[in-house]
């Protein structure tokens, strides 16, 4: 399986960073790809309003720090190169931290 190697290290890793966050309410995920749910109450997992626009935020906000996702509302999808090292894993992940942080304070901002 091409990337089958790095696959539990980047499911890993996704789920623990996004388990900090927030507006995370939903992780998913299977070899190198993962989806994240974004909502606006994590204990009842309560949708935003779409009109708010998060999940767009948040795409943006991705993009400009050079992480490219699949959005459809508050779900996105994330999915490496299956040629990723593990640094570039982090990086990733450190992207998408970036990217998470702003948007809380876009929501916050509410």
């Amino acid at each position: 399986m091409p990337g089958g190697s790095r696959a539990p290290v980047f499911r890993d890793r996704y789920e623990e960073r996004a388990a900090l966050d927030l507006l995370v309410g939903e992780v998913r995920a299977i070899g190198l790809m993962a989806g994240i749910e974004l909502v606006r109450d994590k204990p009842t997992k309560a949708p935003f309003d779409a009109k708010a626009g998060v999940g767009a935020h948040f795409e943006e906000r991705a993009l400009a720090h050079g992480l490219i996702m699949r959005g459809r509302g508050e779900q996105l999808v994330l999915a490496p190169p299956l040629i990723i090292t593990e640094t570039e894993i982090d990086d990733m992940l450190a992207r998408l931290a970036r990217a998470l942080d702003e948007t809380e304070s876009y929501v916050a901002a509410l």
